[in-house]
C-alpha cells in the first residue's frame, strides 16, 4: 500500500475556515481601534481650539465670532467641527461640536448637523459656560 503525501480535503477546508476568522476578527478589531484614535484625535483638536479660545478671551474680553476649525480626521467623508457663539458681536461664550465615531466617546446627543446629510449627527460638545 502507498502512503499518500499532502493534506485531505477536509484538513485543506478546515485550515482556510480558521485563517478565514482570524483575518475577519482583525480587521473587525483593527477598524475599532482607528475609530477610537480618530475621535481622540477629534477631542485634542477641542481641547487645543478650548485654549486659544480662552487665551483669546482674557486678551480682549470675549469670545471670536468666527474661528478656523481644524480638519476632522475623517473630513473626505463629510465629518466636520461646529463653532458657535452667544452674544452677537462681542461672544460671552461658546460650543464646539463634533461627531464622535466610538459611542463609548459621547457625551450627548445635539441638534446640530456635524455630518452632511444626517441631522442631529453632533454627539460631542464642550461649551463655555
Amino acid at each position: 500500500m502507498k502512503k499518500r503525501k499532502g493534506f485531505t480535503l477536509i484538513e485543506l477546508v478546515i485550515v482556510t475556515t480558521i485563517m478565514m476568522m482570524l483575518s475577519v476578527a482583525g480587521l473587525v478589531n483593527y477598524s475599532a481601534v482607528n475609530r477610537k484614535n480618530r475621535d481622540e484625535k477629534r477631542k485634542a483638536d477641542l481641547q487645543k481650539m478650548v485654549t486659544t479660545l480662552e487665551i483669546q478671551y482674557q486678551a480682549q474680553g470675549y469670545y471670536p465670532a468666527n474661528v478656523t476649525l481644524p480638519t476632522d480626521p475623517r473630513s473626505q467623508t463629510g465629518y466636520s467641527y461646529i463653532y458657535r457663539t452667544g452674544g452677537g458681536n462681542t461672544p460671552f461664550s461658546y460650543e464646539l461640536l463634533a461627531h464622535m465615531e466610538d459611542l463609548g466617546s459621547t457625551n450627548g446627543n445635539y441638534n446640530y448637523l456635524c455630518i452632511s446629510q444626517h441631522p442631529s449627527s453632533c454627539n460631542y460638545r464642550i461649551k463655555s459656560y
